[in-house]
């Protein structure tokens, strides 16, 4: 097998090991996960390309940072003025680079129509947008507590196959094809799968799979409260049974913080724990 896609088709726990693994050894995406948990914006998640493109620099032995412009991080805000959200943005302190923008998804329906053309339904929690983008290679957040939360509605499969999959949840088919010519530009190695956007004209819409414990839970991901989880570390988990572990689901929206945000104290070392979702 070419190695670059040894962990195409893999069991999903399997993919999740490897994407921890990879997420260890990023000291960008490390440091970024750190500051964001200091800071502690409502509802955050470390979002889609520097994520899933420091998947595909490990895999090809690129550059750490080649073909990452930015980091997108998504928080939730009820409170939709300019003046809230920049107030955050201008308070918030991130090392390094890329440089990291931050944006409120409680805002994205009032700028959405006037950018892309298109009708855009209010979203009721960050995850929603992540269910949302153009293509679902894009739908990966992560987001650290006392452990890093996977939150990867489609699985990881298109990551790690290297392949640009459609998401016909909305009909983002351009979008998808602008960004797809651009990574291929960046990694000759990924592939345009165009199987699905015919389902946009059919009007079937894919839904996003919820995890296991989502899907018992009977609870949906705006309205969740914080659930016991079993902890594993990478040691532990690399003996376990080929199903990964479950974890709690996405914890309720917090109440907003002021724009003061105060820090807290960075933990090490940073104990990495996989989020539950089906490929």
């Amino acid at each position: 097998m070419i190695r670059h896609l040894r962990y195409a088709g893999h069991p999903t726990a399997i993919q999740d090991r490897a994407l921890r693994d990879i997420v260890a050894q990023s000291p960008m995406l490390r440091q970024t996960l750190e500051t964001a948990r200091d800071i502690d914006l409502p509802d955050w998640w470390l979002v889609s390309g520097a994520i899933y493109n420091t998947v595909w620099n490990h895999l090809t032995d690129r550059p750490a940072l080649h073909g990452i412009k930015d980091i997108d991080l998504f928080y939730f805000d009820p409170d939709t003025s300019y003046e809230a959200e920049d107030r955050v943005i201008s308070n918030a302190r991130f090392p390094g680079t890329p440089p990291v923008e931050i944006r409120n998804q409680a805002r994205v329906h009032l700028w959405y129509p006037g950018h892309f053309g298109q009708p855009y339904s209010a979203l009721t929690h960050s995850a929603e947008a992540i269910d949302r983008f153009a293509s679902r290679t894009h739908c990966i957040g992560l987001r650290l507590t006392d452990r890093l939360e996977i939150y990867a509605p489609y699985g990881l499969d298109d990551i790690f196959s290297f392949r640009l999959t459609p998401n016909p949840i909305l009909n983002n088919r351009t979008t998808h094809e602008e960004k797809a010519a651009r990574q291929m530009l960046h990694w000759p190695d990924a592939a345009l799968d165009r199987t699905d956007i015919g389902a946009v004209a059919k009007g079937r819409l894919i839904r996003p799979r919820r995890n296991d414990f989502y899907q018992k839970s009977g609870r949906n991901l705006k309205n969740s409260a914080s659930r016991p989880a079993v902890q594993m570390n990478p040691r532990q988990y690399s003996t376990a049974s080929s199903s990964p572990p479950t974890t709690s689901t996405i914890s309720a929206n917090r109440a907003p913080k002021s724009s003061t945000m105060p820090m807290r104290r960075s933990l090490a070392p940073i104990p990495f724990r996989c989020f539950r979702h089906r490929s």
